[in-house]
């Protein structure tokens, strides 16, 4: 006898055939390309946070202007005003929509990523107009954002839920 414990097939008593090596894990780029729901993700994502900075810019002008300097020409304040409201509903829907991701992720099946893109434009209009509304009856600035925010958010989840409830078999 060998000192090497020879392993046995259960079925037959026979020696088993030692596998062939399998390839090695893809690393770095090469395996984030061999997952295409990660890809499509990230392609919402973007695609959410560009919905989201043309929402903040029409907000950005129902606010009051920005004031940069005493003595600014009507062009610059314009330029200003779009373009606080253009950053902050970029970075924002970039934060918002990398959160809708992962709470789709938790339904079990996942529902498809294309169900995401009707949640993000229905929540764009409702941020959008649920800001200026509160703003129209009166609440502040920092309000008026936070409910349209909220309710865009409620909104969006209960379509992503629902697409989730339809991907059930």
């Amino acid at each position: 006898m060998s000192t090497r414990e020879e392993r046995r097939d259960a079925a037959s008593g026979r020696p088993r055939q030692a596998s062939p090596s399998p390839e090695p894990a893809p690393t770095g780029w090469h395996r984030l390309f061999r997952r295409p729901r990660v890809l499509a993700e990230v392609r919402f994502a973007f695609g959410a946070a560009l919905v989201m900075a043309a929402a903040g810019t029409v907000i950005a002008f129902w606010m009051p202007p920005f004031r940069l300097m005493p003595s600014e020409a009507p062009a610059v304040r314009t330029f200003v005003q779009a373009a606080v409201g253009f950053g902050l509903g970029w970075w924002g829907g970039l934060f918002w929509s990398t959160a809708l991701v992962f709470y789709a992720r938790r339904h079990r099946p996942l529902p498809p990523v294309a169900a995401l893109t009707p949640a993000t434009w229905l929540a764009g209009v409702l941020v959008a107009a649920g800001t200026l509304a509160m703003r129209r009856l009166g609440a502040s600035v920092i309000v008026s954002i936070g409910v349209g925010v909220v309710v865009a958010t409620v909104a969006a989840r209960l379509v992503v839920g629902r697409a989730a409830r339809r991907a059930m078999p």
